[in-house]
């Protein structure tokens, strides 16, 4: 753990949420504006250190499985997944997902796609730490979502409170049919991640989750609407 560049993360965040700020204050609600001009950096993270447990990160009081460096580089499975990549550009990776968490109220698995499709783009823009290979399955429905389906649906749904509330103002600004294709693709990703709120304790086991995700019937749900609206 103490190859970890902690104070990094800190500044990194500091960084990010600036950014977020300038780039979507007129989609943020007043609670979050004022969350974000009060906010004590130094005491966004916390550090677990019985080694014994994890999560060895705390943000913002929620919890996030990231263990201790000895444990990711030996374990098989977050090993083959970093694919050479080093463990610290991981975390700085992390960071900037986790900030738009912080904005992002209710998460679900589309509203994660779309964060990352937001991610990719702040990246360039700003020269932030991007992997493609995380959340790479949700980033992945988000582009054809964004690219076939809905070339212009509102980013700005990805700071909206709930479910619910995304699908009214959809429904208020795009229409009902927008609003109720959205939803059942958002539900259809939702359903694969049931069990993972079950059992999934640890991020070993998330990662043996993901491997077994499979959004191709979401795919397909899309498609065929497609099709119908050519039809």
């Amino acid at each position: 753990m103490n190859n970890i560049d902690f104070s990094s993360m800190i500044n990194l965040a500091k960084e990010v949420l600036d950014i977020l700020k300038k780039e979507y204050r007129p989609f943020l609600s007043r609670e979050k504006l004022e969350w974000l001009e009060n906010i004590d950096i130094n005491n966004l993270f916390k550090k677990n250190t019985n080694k014994s447990h994890y999560p060895f990160i705390y943000l913002n009081d929620d919890t996030y499985y990231i263990k201790d460096i000895e444990y990711l580089e030996n374990d098989k499975i977050i090993s083959s997944y970093l694919n050479g990549n080093k463990i610290q550009d991981l975390y700085q990776e992390i960071v900037v997902f986790l900030c738009f968490i912080l904005l992002s109220s209710e998460i679900s698995p589309l509203k994660i796609g779309l964060i990352q499709n937001e991610i990719s783009y702040l990246s360039q823009k700003y020269n932030l730490p991007f992997n493609d290979k995380l959340n790479q399955k949700e980033g992945e429905v988000a582009r054809v979502v964004l690219e076939k389906l809905f070339d212009d649906l509102p980013f700005n749904i990805i700071f909206l409170e709930s479910e619910i509330e995304i699908f009214n103002y959809l429904a208020e600004e795009k229409g009902i049919e927008i609003a109720n294709t959205y939803y059942e693709i958002s539900m259809l990703m939702q359903d694969k991640y049931n069990e993972f709120i079950k059992k999934c304790s640890t991020i070993s086991n998330y990662f043996s989750f993901y491997n077994t995700i499979n959004y191709d019937d979401v795919m397909d749900f899309i498609f065929e609407f497609i099709h119908q609206k050519i039809m």
